[in-house]
């Protein structure tokens, strides 16, 4: 028995689609497609941004033996240095000291 008091012809037409709308699930499966790829692509992005980050703000010091003498201050000159007045009159010739 198909229903009481129902005809058999409404609940055939039943199983039948009556509207199908293609734009609309071309615009649910697009946007699915973009969440789907999008979600491991910006959990990536972030990890390695954490990850970067962690290792910036961690401070990781040298060995003394692996990091480099400081230059010494070079000292002022001799203001009575004979080679050095000779050498820059040399060079200055022509010009106005």
């Amino acid at each position: 028995m198909a229903g009481a008091g129902v005809p058999v012809s409404f609940l055939a037409g039943m199983n039948r689609q009556i509207f199908f709308d293609p734009t609309a699930k071309t615009v649910e499966n697009a946007l699915r497609r973009i969440l789907d790829n999008g979600g491991p692509v910006f959990s990536t992005l972030i990890s390695g941004a954490v990850f970067f980050f962690l290792n910036v703000v961690k401070k990781q010091h040298l060995p003394e033996a692996a990091c480099l003498p400081t230059p010494k201050r070079n000292l002022p000159g001799y203001p009575g240095n004979r080679a050095a007045a000779a050498i820059k009159a040399k060079y200055s010739k022509g010009c106005a000291a």
